[in-house]
């Protein structure tokens, strides 16, 4: 994405090009869909569009950053999150709201760049929030492969869970999460379970 602008126009802009891309979802494909059918489903200029996004899969990025931008700050944490400090359960909770949304995605190739940009965004936000809480160098080996093997673990039952219609409830999904992945955390970071 090219820099953030965080002013009342960028964020205006950004409202409407992002609008503009899920209607157009809605009736369309992802690979059908062009810059300049998204620019004129929200009247916005090329120019403009440009100053902000590389391209329509850059538009899609940003807005999945966005959104799990905004689940990390309402989703509270629970005492035992300190070792998957991410919001899990927020986000399946999310998947289950927009459902619909989703499927769409998963009709082109528009899920690809979703999940791709839940994997780096969580994989950047796990190594960071650990190397902050462990006092572990931004290189540490440790931390990037768990990291690594969390975040995977977390994409593959999100695309497993859509794949099989939501079969499950986000509280059961994100259970099975933490069942897989919460022992192997301890175990590599040596984090220690907080009593409840």
């Amino acid at each position: 994405m090219k820099t953030v602008k965080h002013d009342r126009r960028s964020q205006r802009t950004h409202r409407l090009l992002a609008g503009a891309l899920v209607a157009l979802l809605f009736d369309h494909r992802y690979s059908d869909v062009t810059v300049q059918d998204i620019l004129d489903r929200a009247d916005i200029g090329r120019t403009t569009f440009y100053r902000h996004y590389w391209d329509k899969d850059d538009l899609l990025a940003s807005e999945m950053e966005r959104v799990l931008d905004v689940l990390s700050r309402l989703t509270p944490l629970g005492p035992a999150d300190h070792m998957l400090p991410f919001p899990s359960f927020g986000i399946f909770q999310h998947m289950k709201e927009q459902q619909e949304l989703y499927r769409v995605l998963a009709r082109g190739q528009a899920l690809e760049v979703v999940l791709t940009t839940i994997k780096t965004r969580l994989r950047e936000l796990l190594e960071q929030q650990w190397c902050q809480s462990l006092a572990k160098q931004s290189d540490d080996l440790g931390v990037r492969v768990t990291a690594q093997a969390v975040v995977g673990t977390f994409v593959t039952l999100l695309q497993w869970w859509m794949e099989n219609d939501l079969l499950l409830s986000p509280a059961q999904m994100d259970a099975y999460f933490h069942h897989l992945t919460v022992p192997g955390v301890q175990a590599v970071l040596h984090i220690k379970a907080e009593a409840t």
